[in-house]
């Protein structure tokens, strides 16, 4: 349910609970597993929504009927509401202190990643994304194939086709997206030890006055917004 301004895919946080809030107990493991197919899965079925409802623990329960509400009655809008965005990162915080996952503090500017490191083991990462720039970034993960380097994406041409990209690297679902002075956070299920790639799909020019349109620029990465790293096992 976050907002996709790319070919690469930013999902919602949901949750799924069985028990008390306590971290380790099996009803916490559920509700992150399920939270990490929620955020995956860039457009939450009816069902699985009503299930992030159903089973939201205490402590969040209200903040989640907030956000079902806030997309329900305003649509893509409610991306810009301060009301649901606060209920959002209150799901976030929650997931960062209770998930236990790998937590990478990333700085988002223009046009660089500050602070992804060479190397992250295998597993669910909770990139905690702080926009400092001027313009709209996400953060989008992709897995290399075979002999592929992030050199050989940005030789690419502009216009390249997803069919272009697509022989070079592999879509690993979730990600994340922040307007300028904004946070968010990105759990990624990077699963397979290999080399991966950071990259902003994002256009040149697109500043929060010019969100409905977008920019007309190339994409962040072909202006040095990208970042090569390894998954260890």
């Amino acid at each position: 349910m976050r907002k996709v301004f790319t070919s690469a895919v930013v999902g919602a946080v949901a949750l799924l609970w069985a028990g008390p809030s306590i971290a380790g107990e099996p009803g916490v493991k559920k509700f992150c597993k399920a939270n990490v197919a929620i955020d995956a899965s860039g457009d939450p079925s009816p069902r699985l929504q009503a299930r992030w409802s159903n089973t939201a623990p205490p402590e969040i329960a209200a903040q989640v009927d907030a956000v079902l509400a806030g997309f329900e009655e305003q649509g893509e809008a409610a991306f810009e509401d301060p009301a649901v965005q606060a209920a959002f990162a209150e799901v976030d915080q929650f997931v960062l202190d209770n998930c236990g996952y790998e937590q990478v503090d990333t700085t988002l500017r223009d046009y660089a990643f500050d602070g992804i490191p060479d190397e992250i083991e295998k597993g669910v990462v909770a990139f905690n994304l702080t926009n400092e720039g001027t313009e709209l970034h996400e953060l989008a993960t992709l897995r290399l194939k075979g002999d592929a380097t992030l050199d050989d994406i940005l030789d690419l041409p502009e216009d390249a086709t997803d069919k272009q990209l697509g022989k070079l690297v592999a879509e690993v679902p979730g990600g994340g997206f922040a307007f300028p002075g904004a946070s968010d956070v990105a759990l990624i299920n990077l699963k397979r030890a290999g080399s991966y790639v950071a990259l902003c799909f994002i256009p040149v020019g697109s500043t929060p006055d010019a969100a409905e349109e977008g920019g007309s620029g190339p994409p962040h990465f072909m202006e040095g917004m990208a970042v090569e790293f390894e998954v260890t096992s």
